[in-house]
């Protein structure tokens, strides 16, 4: 399993490519890709190479300044790692930091002394270079040189002052596994007895590859002290093998500015390179030929590498194994780019066009195999002249081809320099009122302009346009002149203003009408069904509908059209029927003889009623009165309907006696005394039941005469027939007496 991280080494340093920008002929041209990369191997044993220096930071704002150690000649505290370091064949976790340059994976080191001699006579004498196994540990003036220790550079130093306020002690973690870096930086550090010069270096071990840098920007020589020695170098934890840098295994070298670095790579065993390769978007391509240069630097070369396109970025990704987890591989890339060699377009000189096609276009190209040619239309034709006119504005695909077959595009836009401008201002269409758009155009030259709104179909020399239905309008002003231009869309809406509001009308009676109540600005009515509207024709009608019925008023105003309906509830209604007209004789009774619909009834007068509140009381009133009934629905609807009762005295009181003389005082029988007859009939009799008298029409006119002749003074016996205004026939017999 590859895990790709492409700078687990510094980026600038680990992959070596002489050339990254290579050009090559147009055509199939093949060629061969060199790089350089670390030959890493088992880290039983160490080789030195010199990358270029590119340094990490010497210091961050979040590294762990070693404070404890800014004090001389002494060991930090243990620092523990994230991550185990692969050091000449064994694997560590944690390490301490030394006051005088190094890193020691011995961590019984933590917090003793860091010696300072190296010589054999404590700071004079002969120098001790590395590998060195003797010397007392946690002796400051014992020349002793730590097990499993980075030396970058090992010498003198004096933490303990900061003469030039920029020093500082720090270690840190940089990266993601498996390809992080533990870093251990001196910063302007003054050197002992030195004190006015300072060193900055910077001490790099890797996870994964054992690989170990050291990058040192100042060293100062102090030659008063220590005899000026120092190391640069690695030893193992036996402490009998070691890996110095040529002339830098204690001795004397130093100065300012010196911003190297060196890389410890390791060579022991066999090698830890799983593949060299070259990819393309991903997918490999090409595995390397590989050889070893020099000790530590392996050679990658892939020959007959055939590119395709005009330009190809080719990734050099060379991978090795973990040399602590087998199972996470290291991977380093970088990149080649090789471009084929074809014309190249060096400028484009354009003159946009009027409102005429007269722009143009001039193509500087170099380069290629002459000669060379042009297209404007994405190489569909070619012409020989690099020169194009009578152009319109547009973008224009440039492709320039020589002789060979290669090309290089471009593409450029010519704007057409258009100078016209319009405004434009609407009202929009209601339901009586069309549109309107009014145009305003300036630029292109001096009036005059001509208009359209439907894209220059049609023209017109006003520019205001009247009437307009709702919708889209393709708006163009032209200069008659220039035939310069200027367009927009223009959308014209539709308010419809038309309102209309009717108010339900209460439920009616069959037969009960009313006027409902219409609010609208329309100007013209239509009332439907028409039946029972008095005029269809206006908003407020008489409506007098014989059943339930919804109306539809349609109001119209221009163009709109509204519609709002009504339902009008008729009910059934009310009947009544108060009975005839009838006569009584005071003191009578009458039963009434009322028909009516259902509901609740009501007599008025009351008076001389059993009850006014049913349909036929008995009414015995004292003189003649017209009764009125009222009669109302469960709906609420109402019938009335009145009788007469006419009430008159009783009339008939035939005299007993009469004297016919011609005095006028009692000269006729009277038999009534008012008018409560319709007729009657009289007969009278003397006392031999001899008929002396009869009348079938009688009215109160017989004077006592029988054949003309007076009859004699006596009693005589009548029988009386009428009929009363009240229709009933009665009978009265007695007797009556004449004297004269």
């Amino acid at each position: 399993m590859a895990s790709l991280f492409a700078f687990s080494q510094n980026p600038a340093t680990t992959i070596i490519i002489a050339n990254k920008h290579i050009t090559v002929p147009c055509g199939n041209s093949c060629l061969t890709l060199t790089a350089t990369a670390p030959h890493i191997k088992q880290t039983d044993d160490y080789v030195l190479t010199r990358p270029a220096y590119v340094p990490f930071a010497y210091t961050t704002p979040t590294g762990n300044e070693l404070t404890s150690i800014y004090s001389d000649d002494v060991f930090s505290t243990t620092i523990p790692l994230p991550f185990n370091i692969c050091f000449y064949g064994s694997n560590y976790n944690s390490l301490v930091v030394g006051s005088n340059g190094l890193i020691t994976f011995d961590i019984t080191n933590a917090g003793l002394a860091n010696s300072w001699p190296l010589t054999t006579s404590g700071g004079s004498g002969t120098p001790v270079p590395i590998p060195y196994a003797g010397g007392t540990q946690n002796s400051s003036f014992s020349t002793y040189y730590p097990k499993a220790s980075v030396m970058g550079p090992y010498h003198d130093i004096y933490p303990t002052t900061n003469g030039s306020g920029q020093r500082k002690i720090e270690w840190r973690i940089e990266g993601t596994a498996p390809g992080r870096r533990f870093i251990a930086s001196f910063n302007s550090v003054p050197m002992f007895s030195c004190t006015s010069t300072y060193n900055t270096s910077m001490i790099v071990v890797y996870e994964g590859t054992g690989v170990v840098e050291v990058y040192v920007h100042d060293k100062p020589i102090c030659s008063t002290w220590n005899e000026g020695l120092v190391i640069l170098g690695i030893q193992n934890y036996a402490r009998d093998k070691a890996v110095a840098a040529d002339g830098k295994n204690c001795t004397v070298w130093g100065g300012t500015n010196i911003d190297s670095c060196y890389r410890f790579v390791p060579s022991g065993g066999t090698s830890k390179l799983v593949s060299a390769q070259i990819l393309v978007n991903g997918t490999v391509v090409a595995n390397a030929d590989t050889s070893t240069v020099s000790p530590g630097v392996l050679q990658a070369n892939f020959p007959n590498v055939c590119p395709t396109l005009d330009s190809t970025a080719y990734v050099f990704r060379v991978t090795y194994s973990n040399c602590e987890n087998a199972g996470a591989n290291i991977v380093f890339t970088d990149t080649f780019f090789v471009k084929k060699l074809s014309p190249n377009i060096t400028g484009i000189v354009k003159t946009d066009p009027g409102c005429t096609p007269n722009g143009s276009i001039t193509i500087n190209a170099t380069g290629g195999v002459p000669p060379l040619q042009y297209s404007i239309n994405g190489g569909t034709t070619f012409q020989s002249s690099n020169v194009f006119t009578g152009l319109a504005g547009g973008t224009y695909n440039i492709v320039v081809k020589d002789a060979s077959g290669c090309t290089s595009t471009s593409t450029v836009t010519l704007t057409v320099a258009n100078t016209v401008t319009e405004t434009v201002a609407k009202t929009d269409a209601n339901c009586t009122t069309g549109g309107t758009i009014t145009i305003t155009a300036s630029g292109g030259g001096a009036p005059p302009y001509q208009y359209s709104i439907n894209g220059g179909t049609t023209w017109q020399s006003s520019n205001v346009f009247t009437g307009l239905a709702a919708g889209t309008y393709n708006v163009v002003t032209q200069h008659i002149a220039s035939l310069c231009t200027a367009s927009q869309q223009v959308t014209i809406s539709f308010t419809n203003n038309l309102t209309m509001s009717i108010t339900d009308p209460a439920p009616l009676c069959r037969g009960g009408s009313f006027t409902p109540t219409v609010v609208s600005n329309a100007t013209g009515y239509s009332w439907s069904p028409s039946t029972g509207v008095s005029n269809t024709a206006i908003a407020m009608p008489v409506i007098t509908p014989t059943q339930t019925t919804t109306y539809t008023l349609t109001g119209t105003s221009g163009t709109c059209t509204i519609q709002r309906s009504i339902t009008v509830n008729v009910f059934a209604g009310a009947s009544a029927n108060a009975g005839p007209d009838a006569v009584i004789f005071a003191g009578d009774t009458y039963q009434l003889t009322a028909t009516a619909s259902a509901g609740n009834y009501l007599w008025t007068p009351s008076s001389g009623l059993s009850s006014p509140t049913i349909l036929n009381p008995v009414a015995s009133p004292l003189a003649t009165t017209t009764y009125t009934l009222t009669v109302t629905s469960p709906q609420g609807c109402t019938a009335t309907d009145q009788m007469t009762l006419t009430v008159v005295p009783y009339c008939v009181k035939p005299m007993n006696a009469f004297t016919p003389n011609g005095d006028g005082i009692n000269d006729l029988w009277l038999i009534t005394n008012g008018n409560c007859l319709t007729s009657a009939t009289a007969e009278v009799f003397n006392r031999y039941g001899a008929k002396v008298f009869g009348s079938n029409d009688y009215h109160n006119d017989w004077n006592g005469t029988y054949n003309g002749k007076p009859l004699p003074d006596g009693t005589y016996y009548y029988v009386i027939t009428f009929r009363l205004l009240n229709g009933h026939m009665q009978t009265l017999k007695g007797s009556v007496t004449i004297l004269r």
